[in-house]
């Protein structure tokens, strides 16, 4: 988890691959099955290796804490799929940008993404951010 820290994102990645398949019989397989769909969901915005990670972990280990996590991102981001999940990766890194102290850009790419999708399931999500950030 060092290596998220340090916004190592791929190594991350390939060490909790490694961990997984060095370690057939670890009850933390969920656990690292988790990160991985965590990192591509939340840092990579790679939806598609989200769903299919968080879909590993549902399938695999149906009783794991982390399956109501899993599961309420499935349906957020199968929700908000629409144009390619462009918009939902361009608010997703805003809202990852103001956590990192930059909300001007932020709020700018927000603006931009409205723009441009006026029709994206996440249009009425954006714009109550929008009111939420300019205050």
């Amino acid at each position: 988890r060092r290596l998220l820290e340090d916004k190592q994102y791929q190594k991350s990645i390939e060490y909790y691959e490694r961990f997984i398949a060095y370690n057939p019989d670890s009850i933390l397989h969920d656990d690292a099955r988790y990160q991985v769909a965590y990192i591509y969901d939340h840092y990579l915005f790679d939806y598609r290796k989200a769903l299919e990670n968080y879909g590993i972990l549902l399938a695999n280990y149906p009783k794991s804490h982390f399956g109501r996590m899993a599961e309420f991102r499935v349906a957020y981001i199968q929700n908000h799929a629409d144009f390619d999940f462009e918009p939902l990766a361009a608010f997703e890194r805003a809202r990852l940008t103001v956590n990192e102290g930059e909300p001007r850009e932020a709020i700018a790419t927000v603006e931009k993404t409205l723009a441009g999708f006026p029709e994206s399931s996440l249009r009425e999500d954006m714009i109550f951010w929008l009111a939420s950030a300019m205050r």
